[in-house]
């Protein structure tokens, strides 16, 4: 519900210019939900094991949850990993999230070990693949929304944001911050 809100906050800031607009993605299939074969899975638990950004540990691969999706104009071209391990995730629920992408007979690691609560997809497009909206909760009052553009091989982080809920409980505010802050997960 937390990110509903925060996805409608973006939306009506973006209408006055002031943040980005993602579709928000749930990660909650099982391998079996989302049609991941047996060989798909084991490709994908290979990159999760080589991902140096990360240390995903195979004896949790039933805490893995799965959505495909489409990142660029072909139809579930694209695949999303989050660990729902409480070894992997903290203590405000932020989790491993990686994305992966089809091409041909093989998947690529397009997005290493990222940690969120929340995942969106842009219609935006860098170098045909759909930009990404990673949220993390930094506390009860803010969290950190970064914004992810593929280069042709990997995706990076653009532009960063911090949202904080207002005074009055309920309005939000979101200002664009230093993605090389340490402040955030």
């Amino acid at each position: 519900m937390k990110f509903w809100f925060a996805l409608l906050f973006l939306i009506c800031a973006a209408a006055f210019g002031q943040a980005p607009v993602a579709e928000d993605v749930r990660v909650k299939d099982t391998a079996e939900q989302a049609h991941i074969s047996a060989a798909e899975e084991d490709q994908i638990f290979a990159l999760l094991e080589e991902d140096t950004d990360g240390e995903w540990d195979p004896e949790r691969a039933s805490e893995l949850r799965y959505k495909r999706v489409s990142l660029s104009d072909a139809p579930n071209g694209g695949i999303i990993v989050q660990s729902t391990s409480a070894n992997d995730c903290g203590a405000t629920g932020n989790c491993p999230i990686w994305v992966l992408r089809e091409t041909n007979a093989a998947v690529q690691l397009v997005l290493g070990n990222a940690v969120g609560d929340a995942i969106g997809l842009q219609t935006e497009k860098e170098h045909g693949l759909r930009n990404i909206l990673l949220s993390s909760n930094q506390s009860a009052e803010s969290n950190f929304v970064a914004i992810f553009v593929f280069d042709g091989q990997k995706y990076s982080q653009r532009s960063c944001y911090e949202e904080k809920l207002g005074q009055d409980g309920e309005r939000r505010t979101i200002q664009p911050v230093n993605c090389n802050s340490t402040s955030h997960p």
